[in-house]
C-alpha cells in the first residue's frame, strides 16, 4: 500500500522533472518550483501538497497519465524504483496493469550530468539512522560473542 509519504516523495520527483498535476475540474496545472529548499521541501511545494491533500487527490491527474492522486493513495498501488533511472514509480498491486515512469517519455533522461530528483535530505536524521544501525549491530555482535563463549 502506498503511504502519503511515498506519494509525496513521488510527486516531488514528478515536479522536479517539470511534470505537473492537472486539476480536472478547473483545468489548472500545478507544478511548484522550486520543489526543494535546503534540506526540506519548499513552501511552494508544501502549499501545493496541502491543496492536493485537502482535495484528497480527487480529480487531480498526473500530467500525461490517467492516474489520479486519489487512486495512488489507495492500497491498490505501491511504489518501486524505476529500473532505468531509480525514480519511484507507481505500480498497481494487480499484475495486469502497468504504469510507466516519467522517464519513458523524456528522451534526455536519465541524464547523468544532472542531479536526480530526490526527496529532501536531512543530515541529522541520516546520521541518527546510522548511529541506530551501528548500535543495533554492535548489540547483535556482542550477543553472538557471548553465545559462542557461553
Amino acid at each position: 500500500m502506498a503511504s502519503d509519504r511515498q506519494v509525496r516523495t513521488y510527486l516531488a520527483c514528478w515536479f522536479q522533472l517539470n511534470r505537473g498535476v492537472i486539476l480536472h475540474d478547473t483545468g489548472e496545472r500545478l507544478c511548484p518550483q522550486p520543489v526543494l529548499l535546503r534540506s526540506s521541501y519548499s513552501p511552494a511545494f508544501e502549499h501545493c501538497w496541502a491543496r492536493l491533500v485537502q482535495r484528497k487527490g480527487e480529480n487531480c491527474y498526473l500530467e500525461g497519465t490517467n492516474q489520479t492522486l486519489a487512486e495512488l493513495m489507495t492500497e491498490s498501488w505501491e511504489f518501486i524504483p524505476c529500473p532505468r533511472c531509480t525514480l519511484p514509480i507507481p505500480v498497481p498491486n494487480c499484475p495486469v496493469m502497468r504504469i510507466e515512469c516519467p522517464c519513458a517519455e523524456l528522451h534526455t533522461w536519465p541524464n547523468t550530468q544532472l542531479p536526480l530528483p530526490r526527496p529532501p535530505f536531512n543530515g541529522q536524521h541520516a546520521l541518527g539512522d546510522i548511529c541506530e544501525r551501528v548500535t543495533i549491530a554492535s548489540h547483535h555482535y556482542k550477543q553472538s560473542i557471548e553465545e559462542e563463549a557461553g
